[in-house]
């Protein structure tokens, strides 16, 4: 039977120096438990061969191995290395799954330096070198003075460790001190660089006989058990998924610049980076707060709700809140600070920095709870029903303020407006149709809405309807959308197949039976037919030349044929009061509408009146309607 291939990592090209890497962290960290206890990484290291982790030999040949041991309370990747570098040739792995061509290294050795100092260097917890004579210190001294030439010092509350296994019976003259003190000389012959700066435990360790790895075992793991510790209170033991995941993001950068270090909390956002707009969103929340102590009693601790919600979304890892708060919001919040303390109010002024510590402190005491078992979203929810008077009394349609990260979308009938994010972490949905979202109460001031929204799948495309005008040719489109609907032969509207949805003219009239009446394509066309007979009836239309006569005396006297009362009154009859923000048929095929229209002026303005917030300038020849939630229908 052939062993697995635990080839992990090598470097190849002489010309085009490149770091190669297989799929075995991922293969090893899914065989583990989801719920187990994280996995801590060990790389040995020999000078002139790889360490024997078993009595069973290597098929592999140079490159760095990789093994998972289950004998402890925890699992263990046991990384396996020579710094005598061979070739790999073919292995039984196939072709690398990655590769990483790094720009800021001239040949295979630069390519080396940057696999142990920039890749491996966040992720191990031990570094341990095997030496078998005096003469491996000059190897491993040199090789780890090109590590760290050149390096920017890392700031980590877990530095990996440094232990040599002196073996054999060519150290029976030294003694650990003076072979410790030896190689802190050689590394500094080759680099001015410190090495406490990344390596402040530096241990030497002689044994007699047997330099195996079931041998040493009880005293690696004792090594490894400390520094698993340092990474706990650090909160930086990293699960299987999470460790995979980072370390792909690391292989993905490293290389690019001389001193790249990796940023564990960063990477973990790359896909989901704070909103650029959360300190305009907060700043305008703080804006509705009156006085000095009701910006540390309730701003606060909603901003800090705010932020567990942004940074732990489910399966998120629990990084430590003081440096998620330093690295990603303290800034925002010093900025919504600063904001704040240009307003006077009632009871004097909040210090910038005093604001921001009034917001970290709420931060970690709700990160209490959430080690605790909850989950952000309902710590979240929590916090604003405390609020929910306070919430009585602010309203902002630019603003979320569920959440501080973006337009509201949808503006419930208590006049909160909420995010399509809010609603798909806040939302009830039944397992038969789970894209329809339920909000029986508002999460702001808890009043019942009796809000259901339709969300798209996040993996579905989207279908575009637009009408043009064209007068009471109007009826046409719908009537093909009639025909379309009767050839598809589904129990489906024909109006529920599309996302986007936009009308012009009398075409913005068809998208409006459509979506926010929700009639059927027949019964708009039979709507259209009778309001073009009330919006353009006459009493005189019986005697023609009497007819004509009026319309050109009409035309002459107003600059139109026909009467804007007919038109009105007919809008009114089919439209009423209601409210084009208000809840519709289009709020439950989530479809977004757009109805583009011009003011009735000296100088006519273009105007595009939306469903929903339109975030982005890219707008040509129109403007989005900064009012629309508060015009009613028949005024589009």
């Amino acid at each position: 039977m052939i062993r697995p291939c635990s080839h992990w990592l090598w470097t190849s090209g002489d010309e085009t120096p490149t770091i190669a890497g297989s799929d075995r962290l991922r293969q090893l960290t899914s065989s583990l438990p989801p719920r187990g206890p994280a996995p801590n990484l060990l790389l040995w290291i020999g000078c002139r061969r790889r360490p024997a982790i078993s009595r069973i030999p290597k098929r592999c040949g140079g490159g760095i191995c990789l093994d998972l041991d289950r004998q402890d309370e925890f699992p263990l990747l046991l990384a396996t290395a020579s710094l005598e570098e061979r070739p790999v040739g073919r292995t039984s792995c196939g072709k690398p799954a990655r590769e990483n061509h790094p720009s800021a290294c001239r040949s295979r050795a630069d390519a080396g330096a940057i696999l142990y100092s920039q890749l491996l260097y966040p992720f191990v917890d031990l570094f341990c070198f095997s030496l078998y004579s005096p003469k491996d210190l000059d190897i491993v001294a040199a090789r780890v003075a090109s590590w760290i030439e050149g390096e920017d010092a890392p700031r980590s509350e877990y530095p990996p460790r440094f232990l040599f296994i002196m073996a054999g019976h060519r150290w029976k003259e030294w003694t650990e001190p003076a072979a410790m003190q030896k190689f802190h000389a050689l590394v500094r012959e080759n680099t001015t660089q410190p090495l406490d700066s990344f390596f402040p435990e530096t241990l030497f360790l002689r044994i007699h006989r047997g330099g195996h790895f079931p041998s040493l075992r009880p005293r690696l793991i004792e090594h490894v058990r400390s520094v698993r510790q340092r990474r706990r209170d650090a909160h930086a033991l990293f699960m299987g998924p999470h460790l995979g995941a980072l370390f792909d993001r690391a292989f993905r950068d490293a290389g690019q610049s001389p001193t790249f270090s990796f940023d564990c909390l960063r990477a973990s956002r790359q896909d989901f980076p704070v909103s650029p707009s959360t300190a305009t969103h907060l700043a305008n929340f703080v804006n509705h707060i009156p006085s000095a102590r009701r910006l540390q009693d309730f701003a606060a601790p909603m901003i800090a709700s705010s932020i567990l919600l942004d940074q732990y979304p489910p399966g998120m890892h629990l990084f430590k809140p003081t440096e998620v708060y330093h690295e990603l919001y303290r800034t925002i919040c010093l900025q919504v600070g600063r904001s704040a303390f240009q307003r006077d109010r009632d009871d004097g002024l909040l210090l910038p920095s005093a604001f921001s510590s009034s917001v970290l402190a709420h931060v970690e005491s709700l990160f209490a709870q959430l080690t605790g078992g909850r989950t952000a979203s309902s710590i979240h929810r929590a916090v604003l029903a405390n609020y929910a008077e306070e919430w009585r009394h602010i309203r902002g349609v630019t603003d979320c303020f569920a959440c501080f990260r973006s337009k509201p979308q949808h503006i419930a009938r208590c006049g909160h407006g909420f995010c399509e994010i809010c609603l798909r972490i806040f939302g009830q949905s039944r397992h038969s149709d789970p894209e329809l979202l339920h909000l029986t109460h508002c999460m702001l001031c808890q009043s019942p809405i009796d809000l259901s929204v339709r969300v798209r799948p996040l993996t579905a495309g989207h279908g575009i309807l637009c009408i043009d005008g064209g007068g009471v040719g109007g009826m046409i489109p719908s009537t093909v959308l009639e025909l379309v609907e009767d050839a598809l032969g589904l129990p489906i509207p024909v109006q529920d197949h599309f996302s986007l949805a936009y009308g012009v003219r009398v075409g913005g009239l068809v998208v409006l039976g459509l979506y926010e009446k929700g009639w059927s394509a027949a019964t708009c066309t039979a709507q259209l037919h009778t309001m073009a007979e009330d919006a353009f009836h006459s009493p005189a239309r019986g005697f023609v030349l009497f007819f004509l006569l009026l319309k050109w005396t009409h035309l002459l006297l107003f600059g139109c044929l026909y009467s804007a009362w007919g038109i009105e009154s007919a809008l009114t009859t089919v439209f009423g009061d209601e409210e084009w923000a208000g809840p519709s048929y289009a709020t439950v095929t989530g479809t977004k509408v757009g109805v583009l229209a011009a003011t009735s002026m000296k100088q006519p303005k273009t105007y595009l009146f939306t469903n929903y917030n339109g975030i982005g300038d890219a707008r040509v020849g129109f403007d989005v309607h900064p009012g629309s939630h508060t015009i009613q229908t028949r005024e589009v």
